[in-house]
């Protein structure tokens, strides 16, 4: 069997938990948006990585104690780097809900005119009349429509609420190409 240094089996013990954990992470989260088979492909790696980690360490632990450190180290910042990832790839739709005392329908417009589609109800609340003002985002869209939403109101308040299923006439971004695997369940 090929030799290893001290070193060098600490930074790939590290890394394929970094790997692993952060491909575990990613798979969580779409496993939570119901995207079957994307996660069970991401499922697959990720405990192939686990495993020749978790057998290097468990082989070399006796020459190689700190490998539980570099093992630990890969865990937390897999988690870290997984969270990230699956917030860079902001994969999915939004519902944002926002809630105004002075909306108009001049804002509205707007909305529609950079694309949008919302849908207005009207509302009431100890303060008096209200709006509630309901988008469907994109995820990778979400902080374009937060800016146009906060520019039209300054006081406004807003949720986002995942969005699981959708009719197709909801949907404000249809992925093409590659995406499209992405958005298969």
């Amino acid at each position: 069997m090929y030799e290893v240094g001290p070193i060098l089996a600490a930074l790939a013990v590290f890394l394929a938990r970094v790997l692993d954990v952060s491909i575990g992470t990613l798979r969580t989260m779409l496993v939570v948006q119901g995207r079957v088979a994307l996660s069970v492909t991401l499922g697959f790696f990720e405990v192939v990585l686990w495993m020749s980690a978790l057998t290097f360490v468990f082989s070399q632990l006796e020459r190689y104690p700190w490998l539980l450190l570099a093992y630990a180290a890969g865990f937390a910042t897999g988690n870290a780097l997984g969270i990230r990832m699956e917030q860079w790839l902001a994969i999915g739709l939004v519902e944002v809900r926002i809630l105004s005392d002075d909306w108009t329908s001049y804002a509205t417009r707007r909305l529609f005119e950079a694309g949008w589609s919302p849908t207005v109800f009207p509302g009431q609340n100890t303060a008096g009349a209200n709006m509630m003002i309901c988008v469907i985002s994109a995820r990778k869209k979400l902080g374009k429509l937060l800016d146009l939403v906060r520019e039209l109101d300054h006081d406004m308040a807003f949720t986002i609420i995942p969005v699981r299923q959708h009719a197709s006439a909801l949907q404000a971004w249809q992925p093409t190409g590659w995406r499209a695997i992405l958005k298969r369940k």
